[in-house]
């Protein structure tokens, strides 16, 4: 399988390292032997290396990571025969929940961070993402007047994939399933989560309407019972009286004839 230009450019870089490590250690062998002290090349040699990586690294969440995280939300979102896990797609949101925030960002990254939302069953964040990319929102490609740094860098890295798409295969086919979903299936994804929120919303207010049902079931059963009691103590009021036994009453009517 041919590597990404991303990969390449891993490698790349642990090459360059190497090299720089083997030129420090010779000018360091040089200057050793025409006398500088070793405090002295200790000094340079830590200087040297801050210099150079302060020069070299790239800035954390650079335009380059937004490729990786294509790559990775196409591989999750194709339809295949593979079954992802919950914690798998969070990883892949996470990658660039946090490039959603700077503005204006590629509306392709809302587009792959709703249908991952959607994915793993968060149907509200799925719409959030899914809605930004309706024309009347404006944030369309076109719509983009004034990038920033990231997003220059991002247009250049893009356009230098699609001119030559043998050095970056992997990812060129990413963007371009991408772009493609996006077309022929945004608008059903929208609608299909708004479907389901809607429907979970609707079982909320018939089990609230349910419950109140109930309880007032429950209050007029309870004020007929309360009714009819009070009801029976008018009509016959020697009915709330406590009954006597047979052996009472004829105690009674035997005393009586006594006197």
């Amino acid at each position: 399988m041919k590597t990404t230009a991303l990969e390449n450019r891993s490698r790349l870089s642990i090459r360059e390292k190497g090299q720089y490590v083997l030129a420090f250690f010779l000018v360091a062998s040089m200057l050793f032997f025409v006398g500088l002290p070793v405090f002295l090349l200790f000094f340079f040699g830590v200087l040297t290396y801050f210099i150079w990586k302060a020069f070299s690294s790239e800035p954390h969440g650079g335009a380059r990571n937004i490729f990786e995280f294509y790559l990775v939300a196409n591989e999750i979102l194709r339809r295949d025969d593979r079954n992802w896990f919950g914690f798998e797609i969070r990883k892949a949101i996470a990658m660039e929940q946090t490039l959603v925030s700077e503005q204006p960002c590629p509306p392709l990254i809302y587009f792959a961070l709703g249908a991952l939302y959607q994915k793993a069953g968060e149907h509200d964040a799925a719409i959030d993402h899914l809605s930004r990319l309706d024309e009347s929102t404006g944030e369309l490609e076109g719509s983009i007047m004034i990038p920033t740094p990231k997003l220059e860098e991002y247009v250049r890295i893009l356009r230098k994939i699609e001119r030559s798409p043998v050095d970056a295969p992997l990812t060129h086919a990413a963007v371009r399933n991408l772009e493609r979903m996006r077309k022929n299936r945004a608008a059903d994804m929208l609608d299909l989560s708004r479907s389901i929120v809607g429907s979970l919303a609707a079982g909320e207010l018939m089990s609230d309407e349910r419950d109140a049902e109930t309880e007032t079931q429950e209050k007029q059963t309870y004020s007929f019972a309360e009714f009819a009691q009070n009801r029976k103590a008018k009509i016959d009021p020697e009915a709330t009286t406590e009954r006597r036994t047979i052996s009472e009453v004829l105690h009674d009517i035997y005393d009586d004839a006594a006197h």
